[in-house]
């Protein structure tokens, strides 16, 4: 997922369970921040973005029931909706405290400004050492090589003479730049709350 596919991803969240929520009436838990329950609401959208549309409605309806406070019509949890969402659409492979640190760190920023954040990602999810100067330099060139390689597929895929294992391996980078993105933004999200 490219940065325009991870904002569409938001949107969708926000146009199909977000805003249908609260036009049924449901508000912000009690002691609450407006600031902090809006900062919940792009956090929400931004890890629910992987999410479908006929999945998001499901999740809808599931949360309604799940309203708190004495008139059931509190927010449930950030949690609440993490874990309904999975009974509908599973999300990729969950990701280590670890790995949301580091993708929210300078190094997870420089990798993102740098054109590299899917490799990035990558080798955190594998336990690969991602930090220091040479780590670097070897993930830029590889996401510089990985760029070659999708901007050759999709030239094919325009000619139909694309591979189908080409096709493939370009279907799970998207798959992994989609769920960067989309930790990144989470990150960012929190840090933004926390500063």
């Amino acid at each position: 997922m490219n940065a325009e596919e991870l904002k569409a991803g938001k949107e969708r969240v926000r146009d199909l369970l977000i805003a249908p929520l609260i036009e049924l009436g449901m508000k912000r838990k009690r002691g609450d921040t407006v600031e902090a329950h809006d900062k919940m609401l792009d956090n929400l959208a931004a890890i629910l973005a992987y999410m479908d549309a006929p999945n998001l409605k499901g999740l809808k309806s599931v949360m309604i029931g799940l309203a708190g406070g004495k008139a059931r019509d509190q927010w449930p949890s950030q949690i609440s909706f993490l874990n309904n969402a999975k009974r509908f659409q599973e999300p990729e492979a969950s990701d280590s405290e670890m790995v949301h640190s580091l993708i929210g760190s300078k190094a997870g920023q420089r990798a993102y400004e740098g054109g590299y954040l899917v490799e990035f990602y990558s080798d955190l999810k594998a336990g690969k050492h991602v930090l220091g100067s040479y780590a670097e330099r070897n993930l830029r060139e590889r996401g510089a090589a990985n760029k070659r390689r999708l901007d050759r597929i999709r030239a094919q895929q325009d000619r139909d003479t694309a591979l189908p294992s080409d096709l493939n391996w370009m279907a799970g980078y998207a798959g992994y730049e989609r769920r960067a993105l989309a930790v990144l933004e989470a990150e960012n999200c929190k840090n933004e709350a926390g500063a």
